[in-house]
């Protein structure tokens, strides 16, 4: 199985629809998110792309099995939108 690995998506929209093209070009099936999902922060500047419900869509609509863990930008809040839980602090992932 072909695994792929994401970080900081950080509402970024435009960014994150550009990564998930190449996961499918390259028949990824799991994706692990690294966190930061939704929010830019407030020490980071706004992405252009920045549409945190938009990104929460993509998500939820795409063809890929997710494992998130929770980045220092994340929050309780995030659940009611991404059908994944988001706030784990550590995952296993065994493969073969």
């Amino acid at each position: 199985m072909k695994i792929g690995v994401i970080s900081d998506i950080h509402g970024d929209l435009f960014s994150l629809k550009s990564a998930f093209e190449e996961l499918t070009k390259k028949e990824i099936k799991l994706v692990l998110v690294l966190g930061d999902v939704l929010y830019h922060g407030p020490r980071n500047p706004m992405p252009e792309g920045y549409n945190p419900m938009g990104v929460a869509t993509l998500i939820n609509e795409a063809s890929f099995n997710f494992i998130f863990v929770k980045g220092n930008c994340d929050a309780e809040v995030d659940n009611f939108v991404i059908r994944y839980p988001l706030l784990q602090e550590f995952s296993y992932v065994y493969v073969d």
